[in-house]
């Protein structure tokens, strides 16, 4: 048998380490479809009708994505804003939308809402919007980008 005749990674590898990642997420979060939402704002009531269709619901790892504001400079002139980019992690098969355990089918422009976050209950706050969503060499997680306007009072929203 030759020396390099192997994978220097055992593929039991990929199944023995998927709780690792798991472990790391401690944010609940809800992921909204912007595709599938029926929600209509009523400006003169100032509510809403309809439902929002949530495709995920779970654990999540959020982190600071490296360079991760930027100034939107079309508007400095009239209205400075600060944009912040954050990175989540959810894992495959811990999806606890009823009937659904696969991680979704995730789109730029859908919305994620922190429920819960034990080490910053700020992000609870904000409404994030996927920016990009990313593919990785681990098949029990998928990582997305989402980005949020910070300036924004996170009373109103």
């Amino acid at each position: 048998m030759a020396l390099n005749s192997r994978s220097s990674i055992d593929p039991r590898w990929v199944y023995h380490n998927r709780n690792v990642g798991y472990g790391l997420q401690l944010a609940d979060i809800k992921i909204f479809s912007s595709n599938v939402s029926t929600k209509v704002y009523d400006a003169v009531t100032n509510t809403w009708t309809g439902s929002d269709s949530i495709i995920w619901l779970g654990k999540a790892r959020i982190q600071s994505v490296s360079n991760s504001t930027s100034t939107n400079l079309a508007d400095s002139a009239y209205n400075p804003t600060t944009v912040q980019h954050l990175q989540f992690q959810i894992s495959e098969g811990r999806n606890k939308v009823t009937g659904v355990t696969a991680i979704p089918d995730l789109r730029p422009g859908d919305k994620v809402v922190v429920t819960n976050n034990p080490v910053d209950a700020q992000m609870t706050k904000f409404t994030f919007t996927i920016s990009n969503v990313l593919q990785n060499s681990n098949p029990w997680e998928r990582t997305f980008v989402c980005s949020i306007d910070t300036e924004l009072d996170p009373t109103v929203v």
